[in-house]
């Protein structure tokens, strides 16, 4: 029996990623799936590489702090709870799954309203706001790490890991290398900082370049900067004439990783879990300002299973950088031992395990 369900996934591609994931799952099992995303562009990008998906925005906007855009905040509120009581009148849905984030607060309310199933993805090791407040009240919270259900207690939670967009899948390092313009005889460093950028890890890269120069003799950099930090960037690797490719945002994700052998990455689970399906070793850069400071949490989980290094740009000098990713460059024996277990942390079925619990509704 085909089913109609609704996921809320937007304000991020942390949420929109994996969300993306279970859409197509659902999808092509012949479920009916409508998304909730945001105003923020970059939910608009991620979309536009998905037009076999109806999505709703929201007018939701996230949590401001006691203040007097306390106000706006409430009414937008209201206005996507409204929307949605409308929406789940109009489309019926069978189960609600909410990614976390601020656009998943409306969806779950109205579902809660109406009696319908409704269910989270909690991406983090630290539970996020709407998480800690909704997951004793939905039928199941899945986890990406383990180590989260600690933190929910009188929850019921299942691993699955995080899901992942059915493009993911290896390609031939030489079709990678020619579609990117690359060479795939070099080895290949990847900068990640995330669907909106990372503006300090583009620095801690720019400012480190003049000492790594020397040891980069045989790599080659695919760097994704963030919206109007690439000019910047493309500029100091042609400087130093080290062979780069600069992007602000990539949908080609998939040869990206299939050329990389080295990674230097943010912290979101997805970045995370995508860094383990295809097995590569990591330099960590936690962003300072996550929430409750859960990316820095999220890395210490594959730091403690020898799957990558860590630098905490608010702890150490940027020197611990250029030293931790010149032993990755140098030390193929260290990227080795990191890649393996990097590879170990990998759930290759995390958005079938969704689905399958999710069709339950309907059986």
């Amino acid at each position: 029996m085909a089913g109609r369900f609704c996921i809320a996934c937007g304000g991020s591609g942390g949420h929109l990623f994996p969300g993306l994931a279970v859409a197509e799952r659902l999808h092509a099992r012949g479920h009916q799936v409508r998304l909730y995303i945001s105003t923020k562009s970059v939910d608009a990008r991620i979309m536009e590489g998905y037009p076999q998906f109806e999505a709703h925005i929201l007018p939701a906007i996230g949590w401001p702090g006691f203040g007097f855009r306390i106000i706006s905040f409430a009414w937008r509120l209201w206005k996507a709870r409204q929307m949605c009581l409308r929406e789940v009148s109009d489309f019926h849905p069978h189960g609600v799954l909410a990614m976390g984030g601020f656009t998943s607060v409306a969806p779950l309310w109205a579902a809660l309203a109406k009696g319908i199933p409704s269910f989270i993805h909690e991406a983090n090791t630290i539970p996020g706001k709407v998480t800690r407040e909704f997951a004793r009240k939905v039928q199941e919270v899945f986890l990406a790490f383990d180590e989260t259900s600690e933190r929910l207690k009188g929850s019921h939670c299942t691993t699955v890991g995080m899901p992942l967009r059915q493009c993911f899948q290896r390609i031939p390092r030489e079709v990678a290398a020619r579609q990117l313009g690359l060479d795939p005889q070099r080895r290949t460093l990847i900068i990640l900082g995330g669907s909106q950028g990372a503006v300090s890890l583009n620095g801690c890269m720019r400012d480190s370049l003049e000492f790594l120069t020397p040891f980069m003799k045989d790599w080659q950099v695919i760097h994704l900067t963030g919206a109007d930090q690439d000019a910047t960037m493309r500029e100091a690797y042609l400087q130093r004439n080290i062979p780069a490719v600069v992007y602000p945002f990539s949908h080609d994700m998939c040869a990206i990783y299939s050329l990389a052998d080295l990674a230097v990455s943010r912290c979101g689970a997805s970045s995370l879990a995508e860094v383990s399906f295809f097995g590569l070793p990591t330099l960590l850069v936690p962003y300072q300002h996550a929430a409750d400071d859960h990316q820095s949490v999220n890395a210490s989980v594959y730091a403690r299973a020898g799957a990558a290094l860590i630098y905490d740009e608010r702890y150490h000098p940027l020197e611990n950088f250029r030293r931790h990713l010149l032993d990755l460059l140098e030390k193929e024996d260290l990227r080795q031992e990191l890649a393996q277990a990097s590879a170990n942390l990998n759930h290759p079925d995390a958005a079938d395990a969704v689905v399958k619990e999710l069709e339950h509704v309907i059986s």
